[in-house]
Parts: structure tokens; C-alpha cells; sequence
């Protein structure tokens, strides 16, 4: 299960119902967070430049990523100001690094 803010500038992969990824970052992934994240206001295809591959249902699988779910969406629930997507897993894969850590109230990546 993931949610993901309902707003126009949401990126075209984002909104297929059909299937959907979760990309768990790195913690040399810093840059990466915060471009999704929509922290670097000048970049408008969140993807352009972005080294990225896919498995089983063709969602974008980020090259360097701890590790991927790759899921076929099985329900969306509309909820406020986002959509919830429940997923039956496709795929995963999990490579050996430090993840990403956010640390609550910082709005900053950390390492564990």
C-alpha cells in the first residue's frame, strides 16, 4: 500500500492505474529523494536523466534503489487530497546497503 498526493504536475507513470512501483532508496540516494520530492523547483520530468529499468509489469525501477516492489494495482481509494493504491506484488528485489532515513521534523534524509 502506498498514497500519492492528487495534483496535476503528478507525474504520467504515477496516475496508470494498472500497476505501480515502490523504489526504496539508497542511502546514496539523496539527490534522487529530493528530486521526487519535488525539492529542485527547475526540474520538470522528474525522470529525465534518471538511470532506471523494470521486471514485470513495466514501472520504473530506479538503477541503484536497495530495493523494488513491483505491483499490479489491485484497488485505488480516493481519499482527500490523495489516492491510496493497494498492490498485489509482481516482483521484489532487495540488494545489500545502507537505506535512506528520514528523521522526523528534519524534512532532510539521514543516515542510520
Amino acid at each position: 500500500m502506498c498514497a500519492s498526493a492528487t495534483e496535476p504536475r503528478r507525474s504520467p507513470c504515477c496516475s496508470r492505474p494498472a500497476t505501480s512501483a515502490v523504489n526504496i532508496l539508497s542511502s546514496a540516494q539523496r539527490e534522487i529523494a529530493r528530486r521526487f520530492a519535488g525539492q529542485i523547483p527547475d526540474i520538470v520530468d522528474r525522470f529525465d536523466g534518471i538511470a532506471y529499468s523494470t521486471l514485470v509489469t513495466g514501472s520504473p525501477l530506479l538503477d541503484g534503489a536497495l530495493a523494488w516492489i513491483d505491483c499490479h494495482t489491485a484497488r485505488t481509494i480516493e481519499a482527500g487530497d490523495h489516492t491510496i493504491f493497494i498492490g498485489e506484488i509482481a516482483a521484489a528485489t532487495v540488494f545489500d546497503d545502507a537505506p535512506l532515513v528520514y528523521t522526523i521534523g528534519s524534512g532532510e534524509p539521514s543516515r542510520p
